[in-house]
């Protein structure tokens, strides 16, 4: 269903792909190498006497940042949007340019007015189902210090650390419960836009649910996958760092140039498993459910 091993490997068997990965490879590059550099010109400020230019070149690199992370995120839509595609369809991508800016700029727009849509619908169903049961047990637990006096606020007390370790574990669960269930909602939804190139598509919330809810577990294997590579990843960054702070010492601008080498490789490895190996395969697993489920014959031919 997932077709793990053509997620992997689709990219470098197209033409330009080198070009393909490196747009999006680049600007991820770029947000990060900001955040770097704005990390050391801050301590850098912080440890000798305050310097009018530094607060001038922190504004700047402020503003760079916030620029590249807009375009970044414009153009990280348009690669899911065309990742996904791909692999709904069983096709090569194409780079930006190869489509209008009118049909670029269409599917941007739908896939992120979509993400605002269910964003409020997911904020809404949070404050309903966490925010205000909550604020109803604040309330309800008050009420009852009130009634106990100060004998029972002092049991209360001594009972916090047990009642403070079984909520964080209700919270972990109700968080984990929540997560899988806005995931079954919205995956589909999103796909469903993607495969049709229709708006409206994507609140078609009966059907989208079903999938979600039958084929959930399909969905978590492709979240599963990229999590575990990317843990791994980030416990290999994190060695790098360490051996890189030892060997830079106190050393500011050996520090900077060190960290900035190290989101050379933990960028590329990022990059390539958000946008082209989690993509496709959620890309593949859509297009193995359009020909097993007969609501979404009408998707078969869809091009």
């Amino acid at each position: 269903m997932l077709n793990i091993g053509d997620s992997v490997s689709f990219l470098f068997k197209e033409k330009n792909w080198l070009l393909k990965f490196g747009i999006i490879f680049f600007l991820s590059f770029l947000v990060n190498a900001c955040g770097v550099i704005m990390d050391m010109v801050g301590n850098n400020s912080a440890t000798y006497q305050p310097d009018p230019n530094q607060a001038l070149l922190l504004l700047g690199l402020f503003g760079a940042s916030f620029l590249l992370t807009l375009i970044y995120s414009v153009i990280g839509i348009w690669y899911t949007y065309e990742v996904v595609q791909s692999g709904i369809q069983k096709r090569a991508t194409k780079l930006i340019w190869e489509y209008s800016f009118a049909d670029v700029i269409k599917k941007i727009s739908k896939y992120f007015l979509a993400s605002i849509v269910y964003g409020i619908i997911i904020f809404v169903f949070i404050v309903i189902i966490v925010v205000i049961p909550l604020l109803a047990g604040l309330v309800l637990l008050a009420f009852l210090n009130s009634l106990t006096g100060p004998d029972g606020l002092r049991v209360a007390t001594a009972a916090l650390p047990a009642i403070a370790l079984v909520l964080t574990c209700v919270a972990i669960l109700a968080m984990l419960v929540i997560g899988s269930l806005i995931y079954m909602f919205t995956m589909p939804a999103y796909l469903r836009l993607i495969a049709t190139n229709t708006f409206a598509e994507a609140f078609n919330f009966k059907s989208n649910f079903r999938i979600g809810r039958k084929y959930f577990w399909y969905f978590l294997a492709a979240i599963l996958v990229i999590m575990v590579t990317a843990f791994a990843m980030g416990l290999g960054i994190g060695v790098l760092e360490v051996l890189a702070g030892l060997v830079a010492g106190s050393n500011q601008l050996l520090q900077g140039i060190a960290q900035l080498l190290i989101q050379i490789p933990f960028t590329m490895v990022v990059t390539y498993l958000a946008f082209f190996v989690y993509t496709r395969m959620i890309g593949n697993l859509y297009r193995n459910i359009i020909t097993k489920e007969s609501e979404l014959k009408f998707l078969r031919e869809v091009k």
